[in-house]
């Protein structure tokens, strides 16, 4: 279910058994995550029943998925899955199923993911047409909202954002 076409809800029945913090449901139920693909991410099955990673594996085609395949997956787009992992409060992870070491961290919460997509959303739409050492400040400053927001999802180079934003300073983004 999108709301202004702009954003995927969560029905409140399909995340009242996670066990994530309720600040993280009532994100996912009351505010939503993108309804675009954003950075290769993408949470087509919000507004549906959450399938676990194991259950999707086998939906696409990749077998059995003994690494964490319980964790409820948000979403799913060119071999990554969006997953919550409920063992670690609600941490956010993508999982890339034809990956041999497929697992990054995304987010301490999924409500802190949606603020880190704002950021980066607001970030391209604000540095159209920046000349290089006016990008790189830029990316310094979204980095530092990012870290005032969720420091541990930039505390490992091998997280996923930190590499976002290499590739961002790099100009590959």
């Amino acid at each position: 279910m999108a709301k202004d076409g702009l954003l995927r809800l969560a029905g409140a029945s399909d995340v009242a058994s996670l066990d994530i913090p309720a600040s993280s449901r009532d994100y996912l139920v009351h505010v939503g995550l993108p309804d675009e693909e954003i950075l290769g991410l993408r949470f087509n099955f919000l507004g549906s029943s959450l399938p676990t990673l194991e259950e999707l594996a086998a939906r696409v085609g990749f077998g059995p998925f003994p690494l964490n395949g319980s964790r409820p997956c948000l979403g799913f787009t060119n071999d990554v899955a969006v997953c919550i992992d409920e063992h670690c409060d609600g941490a956010v992870y993508c999982v890339d199923l034809a990956q041999e070491d497929p697992e990054r961290f995304l987010n301490s919460r999924v409500e802190w993911l949606g603020s880190f997509l704002n950021m980066y959303v607001y970030h391209c739409i604000n540095t159209n047409g920046f000349h290089d050492p006016d990008i790189d400040r830029a990316v310094l400053e979204l980095e530092r909202r990012m870290r005032e927001v969720d420091p541990v999802a930039l505390d490992d180079p091998e997280h996923w954002w930190p590499l976002i934003l290499e590739q961002m300073k790099d100009g590959l983004i």
